[in-house]
């Protein structure tokens, strides 16, 4: 059971990184297709006028909400990467110490991923988009980047859960 824990840890803490970076690099946070298609991202956006081709690039007025969002869930993976670090040198060097910067370091990926989920709807006031913050227009919708951001969230509280367990057991004496 033990050795569950930790490699259920270490899965769940690179399946979170690896979604939120991938969220990260995708321009489908929000979708459109009136008067034809519109993806926005946090650091690209797609736009296809009806007739013509889709073009896709950088955002070139992203919002400062969505800024921060971008630098709050690079954090979390990072963090959360550096938790995987910390189980693996505890399991390699017998080393308790490590595994309370692992507990540390997971639920500080579970607070900067947390907080991006809190910042990123104050930035719908966006003129592309219409709204006002936390009120997304009712022609726009959250696209599939939005949701796999959501499943790294669920996957870090799950990797924070699995640390805490791991991090109590009497390891190493």
């Amino acid at each position: 059971m033990e050795r569950a824990a930790s490699v259920g840890m270490v899965a769940s803490c690179f399946g979170s990184a690896a979604l939120a970076v991938a969220s990260l690099a995708t321009p489908s946070w929000i979708v459109s297709n009136f008067a034809g298609s519109k993806k926005l991202g946090l650091v690209f956006a797609c736009r296809q006028p009806t007739g013509f081709p889709e073009w896709c690039g950088a955002m070139t007025n992203t919002p400062r909400e969505w800024m921060v969002t971008t630098c709050l869930i690079t954090a979390g993976a990072l963090v959360l990467l550096g938790a995987d670090v910390c189980l693996l040198l505890a399991e390699w060097k017998k080393n308790r110490r490590f595994l309370t910067w692992t507990k540390l370091l997971a639920a500080g990926g579970v607070m900067f991923l947390c907080l991006g989920t809190l910042v990123f709807p104050v930035g719908f006031a966006l003129d592309e988009i219409g709204g006002a913050p936390y009120k997304l227009p009712h022609f726009m919708k959250l696209g599939p980047s939005f949701s796999m951001f959501i499943i790294s969230v669920f996957l870090s509280i799950i990797s924070n859960f699995l640390a805490n367990k791991t991090c109590e057991r009497p390891h190493f004496r």
